[in-house]
Parts: structure tokens; C-alpha cells; sequence
């Protein structure tokens, strides 16, 4: 959790997409080819019925029941067709909505993938040249302690050649001051 929140990670949640999110998918011009083909219907129908009373006129059954049955079977087919067609356009604009907002739902979370694996390569990069720099700090001190201990080293031994010579000297005066004493007692 430490390290992800480090690096900025924060999971998305996926939803389905609501009828007010579906509004920026539809088609806006949906209602109007819906209308256009209801008014081509209803044009049918009129047509239709036209020619069934001009049929039932030439006949001598003008107004009869006869007509009635036919004019409300041509209504109920209207109905049926317009109800149909409708509904197949709304559905078919529902459908492509939704395929849509799929689509852009799925390119939005391959866009998240990608800052993600982006985001990991960068912490990881930057994890690494931390680890580097770490390394050559290190690297640096034991140089410089290596150099400081071999100094010293240097100094000490210096320092003890100069005792032993300041050694041997005052030795070397001792024994030439005790020899002249020796000498002149005799």
C-alpha cells in the first residue's frame, strides 16, 4: 500500500454507464428519423384507405361495413407497423449508445493501464538511480576512509621512525656522555 500510494496509484472503478451518460452517445437527430418514418407510415395508411374507399365506391358499398372492417384492419396494421418501426430505431439507437460507451469506457481504461505501467516504469526507474546513487555514495566514503586510514598509517610510522631515531640518538649521546665519564675517571 506504501508504495503504491507513492507512486500515485489510485484504482478506478468501472460502472455501467447511466441513461444521463448514454446522452453524449445518442444519436441527436434519433427523434427526427423516428418521426420521418412514422409520417411515411401514416402516408401509407392514407393512401391505403383512399384506395380501399375508392374501391368501396366504384362497388356501391361506400360507408358500409364492409369498409369498416377494412379501414380498421389497414389502422391495426399501421398500429402494428408503426409500433415495430419505432421501436426498432430507438432500439437500434440504444444499442449503438451503449456500443459506444463501451468503447470509450474500454479506451479509457487502456489510457489508466498505460499511466499505470508508465507510472510503475518511473518509480522503478527512479528507485534504481536512487540505489545507484546510494551505492556510489558508499563507494565515496570507503575511498575516503580507505585514504584517511592509510594517512594516518603513514603519519604513525613517520612519527615512530622519528621517535626511533631521536632514540638512537639520544642513546648514541648517552653512551658516548658515559664513556667520556668512564674516561675520565681512569
Amino acid at each position: 500500500q506504501g508504495a503504491a500510494a507513492g507512486m500515485g496509484y489510485r484504482p478506478m472503478a468501472i460502472t455501467a454507464p447511466s441513461q444521463g451518460g448514454l446522452q453524449q452517445y445518442t444519436n441527436p437527430y434519433e427523434s427526427q428519423v423516428v418521426q420521418q418514418s412514422l409520417n411515411d407510415l401514416e402516408r401509407s395508411r392514407l393512401m391505403a384507405q383512399n384506395v380501399g374507399g375508392a374501391q368501396a365506391g366504384a362497388a356501391n358499398a361506400f360507408g358500409g361495413s364492409r369498409q369498416g372492417i377494412a379501414e380498421a384492419e389497414t389502422n391495426r396494421a399501421f398500429a402494428d407497423q408503426a409500433a415495430r418501426t419505432a421501436s426498432g430505431l430507438r432500439q437500434a439507437g440504444y444499442d449503438r449508445s451503449t456500443q459506444l460507451a463501451g468503447q470509450d469506457i474500454a479506451t479509457r481504461m487502456q489510457a489508466g493501464l498505460a499511466n499505470q505501467g508508465s507510472n510503475l516504469q518511473a518509480g522503478t526507474t527512479s528507485a534504481q538511480l536512487a540505489q545507484q546513487r546510494a551505492l556510489q555514495n558508499q563507494s565515496a566514503l570507503n575511498q575516503a576512509g580507505q585514504f584517511g586510514a592509510s594517512a594516518a598509517n603513514q603519519a604513525a610510522m613517520q612519527n615512530q621512525a622519528a621517535l626511533n631515531q631521536a632514540r638512537q640518538y639520544g642513546a648514541g649521546a648517552t653512551n658516548q656522555a658515559s664513556l667520556a665519564n668512564q674516561a675520565a675517571r681512569n
